[in-house]
């Protein structure tokens, strides 16, 4: 989604609070929306191809001693509903291969964990936003509490992980800024995670950017997002909450006027922290339509 133009007194009334909202984060996002929320029965669709590498596995936090390497395949929708509101839907496929040093692999092909936010733009025109995201588990999960992972067999139904198995309540609040005339803009968000069935709660915090060049055709964008705990884990032998930070650059390439709404994506992207979770980095390609 490309930020709206503010004016300057909007800008100047919201530069204070966007900025101390980013030094808060330090960290960036992942998301597409950002806070400008979009008008009723506006869209934006974008399928996406990523391929992620790590030299480790992990299942349910708990490392597998084993080598991983997935691909995934994501619908991602944002659409603009009356009252500032707008329903965000992220639903992945993952095709996952752990590879052991004995030349033993193991498969599985399954749906993700989808994500859905419903935000709320606070104020008409200016970029702020309140929204709740829920990540929920689209798979079986591997291990009941009685079982250990020191025994697993490639015929378990998710093996290696498409996710931590777990149900995630994040409430949080985003802030935007944008550089009128200058066609560029920043983007950040804070929530607390609320995660269920045995997890540590966590800080999420995000920080983004972009500019465009080229005209108005090309832009290039920075992000990261990233999770920290606030509490212990309860039973981490079973059960390790994962910790991470992500960053990403990519360029997009808009095909208008000859293509009206239709564009092109490439990322490059990185975990240089993790805990409990893979440290590795992926490629990705998408293509997105705006209406």
């Amino acid at each position: 989604m490309i930020p709206f133009t503010m004016t300057t007194d909007a800008r100047a009334r919201w530069s204070v609070g966007v900025a101390t909202l980013a030094a808060l984060s330090l960290i960036a996002s992942t998301g597409e929306a950002g806070p400008w929320v979009r008008k009723p029965g506006s869209t934006y669709t974008k399928l996406n191809l990523a391929r992620f590498s790590a030299d480790q596995s992990f299942n349910q936090g708990v490392d597998t001693g084993l080598q991983y390497m997935g691909t995934t395949v994501n619908l991602y929708n944002e659409i603009g509903l009356p009252y500032r509101l707008q329903l965000i839907t992220d639903v992945p496929y993952v095709f996952g291969r752990n590879n052991s040093p004995q030349g033993v692999n193991y498969l599985n092909n399954t749906f993700g964990d989808a994500r859905f936010e419903l935000g709320h733009g606070l104020v008409e025109g200016l970029p702020l936003l309140l929204a709740v995201e829920a990540k929920l588990p689209f798979y079986s999960t591997v291990a009941d509490d009685d079982e250990t992972f020191s025994a697993f067999s490639a015929t378990r139904e998710s093996f290696p992980d498409a996710g931590d198995g777990n149900v995630d309540v994040t409430p949080k609040v985003g802030a935007g800024y944008s550089f009128h005339p200058i066609p560029a803009w920043v983007t950040a968000e804070l929530g607390y995670r609320v995660r269920l069935d045995g997890f540590a709660d966590g800080i999420f915090a995000s920080l983004g950017g972009g500019v465009f060049v080229l005209g108005e055709h090309v832009a290039l964008n920075m992000f990261s997002n990233a999770v920290f705990n606030v509490e212990d884990d309860p039973n981490p032998e079973l059960r390790a909450t994962r910790e991470f930070v992500y960053v990403q650059g990519s360029v997009f390439a808009r095909y208008q006027p000859w293509f009206e709404g239709l564009g092109l994506s490439v990322g490059v992207g990185w975990l240089p922290y993790t805990k409990n979770a893979a440290a590795g980095n992926d490629i990705s390609v998408g293509l997105s339509y705006e209406q």
